[in-house]
Order: structure tokens, then C-alpha cells, then sequence
């Protein structure tokens, strides 16, 4: 049975891979899907070349520059430093490539994350009807993607590592239906468009995933 949960899984994260990737032949060399995506990666060749950040980019906010040390600038680094890392096992891997292909490997970490903290509080199937929604859902594909290039996904896997450290049982009945509401607002209604229609919908599913979790614990 542990085996049969694990390959759904790796499933999941499989789909969810693939998916993200399928659209990189079509990006020029050099280049993203997004605007942001190019400051982190100028960010990062910075980095990379000086191992820091200048306290001001003159680029920016002419003629006293951005202060840097006012904004959050640990995505750059993690690109940098893990181009640096896997540069001692494949020589020829260029930082761009680790730009392009950082938001698919985060948001796949991120996914399993949530997919083992959902599978330890409800149980393997909501886990892994959770899991395939998030892989394919259209709005999370979009700031995930290969060539996308931002910290969305990063900030995801972020988020479901520390998630994973507070346990089901700590948290009250509001604090549950908030939870519920806010995963399936965020990840369900708004990439879908369903603005109108949001709250009733979210409200009996919202119902409908705390019976279950009532249910599933009584059992």
C-alpha cells in the first residue's frame, strides 16, 4: 500500500514537471516569459561575480538609486549559489538555465510537501485529488513555468516547508475553514475566473472538506 501511495506521488510531481517544461524550445536563449524574471537574474549574475549585492542599484530610482537592503533579495542568491553548486557536477550549466528552470523545481518540492502534510491530516485520496488540481490547474501553471523566472514557486516551497512543521491537531475550527477557504480560493476559484459564484462555492466546500476531516479522524 506504501508503495502504491508513493508512485501516486511521484505521479503528481511527474505530471506537474512535465507540464511546466513543455514550452522551453520555444523561449529564445537569453530570455524569459516574464518582466521580474530579469532582475533576479541580473541580481544573481551580480552575485555570482562579486558574492554580493551593492548596498544601492543605480538603475533604478535615479538619481539616489534602490536601496537594496529595503527589499527582499534572497531569491538571487539561492540562484546564484546553486549555480555554483551544481557547476562542480555539470561544468557546462550556465546560471540561465538555473533561472529558467528554478520555478519548476521549486514549486514540485513545494507540491510534495503539501501533498505529504495533506496525506498525514486526510489521507491519501484528498491528498492526491489536492495534488493533481494544483499540477494542472491552468493559474498555477502560468507563474510556474519553465522560462517564468520569478519567486512565486519559491516562495510556495517556502511556505509549505514551514506548513509542514504545524500540525493539523493545533489548529481551532476557525483557524481550519480560514485555511480550507483561503487553499481553495487562491488556488481554485481565482485561476478560474468564478468571482460571483466564489463565496457560496467556497463555503460548501469549505463544509464539505471539514466534514470529511471530522470524518476521517472519527474513523
Amino acid at each position: 500500500m506504501l508503495l502504491r501511495k508513493s508512485l501516486l506521488l511521484c505521479a503528481i510531481l511527474c505530471i506537474a514537471f512535465w507540464i511546466r517544461i513543455l514550452s522551453v524550445d520555444a523561449i529564445p536563449d537569453e530570455h524569459f516569459t516574464g518582466i521580474d524574471p530579469y532582475l533576479y537574474y541580473w541580481h544573481a549574475q551580480i552575485i555570482s561575480e562579486h558574492g554580493q549585492l551593492p548596498e544601492r542599484d543605480m538603475h533604478r530610482w535615479l538619481p539616489l538609486g534602490r536601496d537594496l537592503g529595503q527589499t527582499l533579495n534572497l531569491y538571487g542568491y539561492v540562484l546564484a549559489y546553486t549555480h555554483k553548486a551544481l557547476t562542480w557536477v555539470f561544468p557546462s550549466i550556465r546560471l540561465y538555465h538555473v533561472s529558467v528552470y528554478m520555478p519548476v523545481v521549486c514549486f514540485c518540492i513545494g507540491l510534495g510537501a503539501l501533498c505529504l502534510f495533506l496525506y498525514q491530516t486526510h489521507g491519501w485520496l484528498f491528498s492526491g485529488i489536492v495534488g493533481i488540481l494544483l499540477a494542472t490547474l491552468p493559474g498555477s501553471i502560468e507563474r510556474s513555468a519553465a522560462g517564468f523566472g520569478d519567486r512565486d514557486a519559491f516562495c510556495l516551497m517556502l511556505g509549505s516547508k514551514g506548513f509542514r512543521h504545524r500540525t493539523h491537531d493545533t489548529l481551532t475550527d476557525f483557524q481550519k475553514s480560514d485555511l480550507y477557504r483561503t487553499i481553495i480560493d487562491n488556488n481554485l476559484f481565482r485561476p478560474l475566473g468564478w468571482i460571483p459564484q466564489q463565496l457560496i462555492c467556497t463555503k460548501i466546500l469549505t463544509s464539505l472538506s471539514i466534514s470529511y476531516s471530522i470524518f476521517h479522524n472519527d474513523c
